[in-house]
């Protein structure tokens, strides 16, 4: 019982102290208004290097992708390939259960060998008429009658070599092999299926031809330009832009929302993986030496752009502004290098309020 009094009485001086000190707090903080003083956080206005970007991602992507089909129906037997696998033109991919002499094709060449024989026959009958016909023992007729004949049979024999020739190349080759090189980055089948006509069976991507593709949406597409500067966040590597559609789609966003977007072209000599995302950055206008203030220093009223220079006293200043970057804006006139910028201002500050730096001297960009 006595320890459990003994922890009460330590929580409630705990409390007290806690107490006190907001109070205290509170107290100062009363004082230091009442006395007309806000605190505030500054930069300084300082000269640097700008660069006014777009910002969008993009996919790694290849110029060249084959998706392989299927003109027949066949069950699978053989699968020899896994995504991710490398192929060269002409290697096997699967094999099915299809075969080039089925009984259809089998049926033809049998007829085509019975006439084959016919013709044989005829022609030797063309042959005995003409002899007889020689020694006046059967008439010309009679040997006509016999050449229409073997010609009839010709005519037959080849129309079912025809139909064999039709029926070989209409058929599905057993092995199914790969009409170009490259990786397999899709496959749409699995061994024992069986396949209609016209089914996607693989995708084999060519990953010796890659570019980044983003679809950039319509204002910002007409900013850039073939040739600007990308900075690839995700490995930092630079890249430059090689193609701009020159149509605008409408594209559905992840939210449901129809945007107009223009597709561009992105080469580097450095590319994440096949497919991956890229955080993109293109560079559409550089200066160097610019004079500099952060961007959350400068707001707009009435349409104009203005901020709040620090000088013991917060200076309403009306700017005008140049480019404008992630993090910076250029000022191109009201603000000279040295003075500093009040950032974020507080809707209390009016022109001539007394501030003080939070955290002491004005910061630097």
């Amino acid at each position: 019982m006595r320890k459990r009094k003994t922890v009460l009485r330590r929580m409630i001086k705990w409390a007290v102290n806690l107490l006190a000190l907001a109070a205290v707090v509170l107290g100062a903080a009363y004082v230091y208004y009442r006395g007309g003083i806000i605190p505030v956080e500054t930069a300084a206005v300082s000269f640097g290097t700008i660069c006014e970007v777009v910002e969008d991602t993009g996919t790694v992507s290849s110029r060249r992708v084959t998706v392989i089909s299927t003109k027949h129906s066949y069950t699978i037997t053989e699968l020899g390939v896994k995504l991710g696998d490398e192929v060269a033109s002409g290697d096997p991919l699967l094999t099915n259960d299809s075969s080039r002499d089925a009984s259809g094709v089998r049926g033809l060449r049998a007829q085509a060998e019975g006439l084959k024989a016919r013709i044989t026959q005829a022609q030797k009958e063309v042959d005995r008429l003409k002899s007889l016909s020689s020694a006046r023992a059967a008439s010309a007729q009679d040997v006509e009658r016999a050449a229409v004949a073997v010609k009839d049979l010709k005519a037959q024999l080849n129309a079912i070599l025809f139909g064999i020739e039709d029926a070989l190349e209409s058929a599905p080759e057993r092995t199914v092999r790969a009409p170009v090189s490259g990786l397999i980055t899709e496959l749409f089948v699995a061994q024992g299926v069986t396949v209609m006509p016209g089914a996607p069976l693989m995708e084999i991507t060519d990953a010796d031809d890659l570019y980044i593709k983003a679809d950039l949406i319509e204002s910002d597409a007409a900013k850039v330009e073939i040739g600007d500067r990308v900075i690839m966040d995700a490995s930092g590597h630079d890249g430059r832009i090689i193609r701009i559609d020159a149509k605008v789609r409408e594209v559905l966003s992840e939210l449901g929302v129809t945007q107009k977007r223009v597709t561009v072209e992105i080469e580097t000599d450095d590319y994440p993986s096949l497919g991956a995302d890229v955080d993109l950055s293109v560079i559409t206008d550089e200066k160097e030496s610019a004079l500099l203030v952060p961007r959350h220093a400068i707001f707009s009223l009435n349409g104009r752009d203005y901020v709040f220079a620090a000088a013991g006293m917060a200076e309403l200043r009306e700017v005008e502004i140049g480019l404008k970057g992630k993090d910076h804006y250029e000022i191109l006139n009201g603000l000279s290098e040295g003075e500093s910028v009040i950032i974020s201002p507080n809707s209390a500050l009016r022109d001539g309020s007394r501030i003080s730096a939070a955290g002491g001297p004005a910061r630097s960009r």
